[in-house]
């Protein structure tokens, strides 16, 4: 389960995902621009990278995020993409097919109180 959580705060999305998928859940990345919550973010996820602002949020940056090795998984060999972009076929019941690919398949969004 590929999750990408944007105006990530201090990670309340990315904490349920955990409780609800565990090991299977691998956050791409979080995208916040407080350095506080940055700083919370880093603690908990130290791992994971961060985007500081959603305007830098591209199909190619995410790729390249999943694809390193810097969120402790390996995942190499697999492409990534937003909204299904490079993601494999699905059958009826929602089980991938054919290659090994992946896509996000969690897209989180705390949008800013201000």
């Amino acid at each position: 389960m590929n999750l990408l959580d944007l105006f990530s705060g201090i990670g309340g999305f990315h904490l349920a995902a955990e409780w609800v998928w565990g090991t299977e859940l691998n956050c791409i990345a979080h995208v916040e621009i407080d350095p506080f919550c940055q700083k919370v973010l880093k603690k908990h996820w130290p791992d994971v990278p961060i985007i500081s602002d959603i305007k830098d949020v591209t199909n190619e940056k995410i790729m390249a995020y999943a694809t390193s090795t810097g969120t402790g998984k390996d995942i190499s060999g697999v492409r990534t993409g937003i909204s299904g972009i490079g993601g494999g076929e699905k059958t009826d019941r929602g089980k991938e097919t054919g290659e090994t690919e992946s896509r996000i398949d969690l897209l989180t969004g705390g949008f800013p109180c201000q």
